[in-house]
This record gives structure tokens, C-alpha cells and sequence, in this order.
């Protein structure tokens, strides 16, 4: 293959149109096209950008020879700049992340601690709520009662459900002693100095 058969080879398997590899190359599309037709050869410093591109070896662009393209030793392939690009973009959201997390992070202890004492409020108007239903409950079976004993059944019932609201309280107490903690070794390790 001669040198406008290899450029237009390379092109080709590369699924590049003229108007993308004369973008790459920082030239014009007729002058890609002239290449192709063989009408003008590429500058001597386009060749080593040709082979760049399409990870060829400048030896065998030049070859007059019909051999396969062989690629070039370097790493700078597709794959491997794609690679590089992915790590710097995660070494920049890591980064912002952790920047984020130092100035703002005790704002998680802020939310966990309205969640504790949102918990354990809900769990004390459970608390009230159960033992007067309980009472209430008890006082209108005991007074339709005649000798059954509903009244007693009513509140051993009621006293069994209370316990979920003393869960709720324990839970609620924990949730907003950590939030607390937390905040304060936040501020304390990446406080304002």
C-alpha cells in the first residue's frame, strides 16, 4: 500500500469521517482529502500525529509494503487516555467530596440529632397516648364488666403495647446522643481553626 491508501486504511478502520480526523490533527478536511487521494503528502510533524492517532508506527506509514500496521510501543492508545481521564475525574469528585465533608460534615450530626429527638418526642406522645387510651380503656370495661374480668385483660394489653413507645424513647435517646457526639469530634477534627 502506498501512503494515501494507509491514511485512508487507517481512517476507515478507524470509523473516523475526513472532517473528524482533520479536527484531530488540528488541519482542514480538503487537506485530509488530498492525503486520501494522494494529491499532497502530510507535513513531517503531521506524521507522528497520523500515528498517534491511529497507533501505527511511522516506519510503516512510510513502507511502501502491504504489510499489517504495527503499533506503536508507547502507551498512548484510546483505552489507555480513556483510563487516565476516568482517574482524574474520580481523583476530582474524591477530592471535592472530601473537601465538602471537611467544611460541612457536622451538619450530619445536626440532622441525626433532630431525628433522635423528633423519634423521641413522637415516642413520649405514644407513651402518653398508650397509658391514658389504657386507663381510659380499662375504666369503661371495669364498668361494663359483670364479673368477666375484660378490664384486667384490657390492661395487660395496654401495658404490653406501652412498651413500644419505651423502645421508641431508648432508640430516639441513642440516635440523638451519636448525632451529638458526632458533631462535636467533627468541629473538634475539622473545626474552624
Amino acid at each position: 500500500m502506498k501512503l494515501h491508501e494507509k491514511i485512508y486504511y487507517c481512517r476507515k478502520k478507524a470509523g473516523y469521517s475526513q472532517e473528524e480526523m482533520a479536527e484531530k490533527l488540528g488541519v482542514s478536511r480538503q487537506a485530509v482529502s488530498k492525503w486520501e487521494t494522494g494529491e499532497a503528502v502530510p507535513e513531517l510533524a503531521k506524521f507522528t500525529a497520523i500515528s498517534k492517532l491511529f497507533n501505527v508506527s511511522t516506519d510503516w506509514l512510510l513502507c511502501d509494503d502491504d504489510s499489517e500496521p504495527t503499533a506503536q510501543e508507547n502507551n498512548s492508545t484510546d483505552a489507555s487516555v480513556r483510563h487516565n481521564l476516568a482517574d482524574e475525574i474520580s481523583d476530582g469528585c474524591i477530592s471535592i467530596i472530601s473537601k465538602l465533608w471537611r467544611a460541612y460534615g457536622w451538619i450530619m450530626g445536626i440532622i441525626m440529632m433532630i431525628g433522635g429527638a423528633g423519634m423521641l418526642s413522637v415516642a413520649l406522645f405514644g407513651m402518653v397516648a398508650f397509658v391514658n387510651m389504657g386507663t381510659i380503656a380499662e375504666n369503661m370495661f371495669d364498668a361494663f364488666d359483670y364479673g368477666y374480668g375484660y378490664g384486667d385483660v384490657v390492661g395487660s394489653m395496654t401495658s404490653r403495647v406501652s412498651t413500644v413507645p419505651i423502645v421508641g424513647i431508648v432508640i430516639g435517646a441513642l440516635i440523638f446522643a451519636c448525632g451529638l457526639v458526632f458533631f462535636i469530634v467533627h468541629r473538634k477534627k475539622y473545626g474552624r481553626k
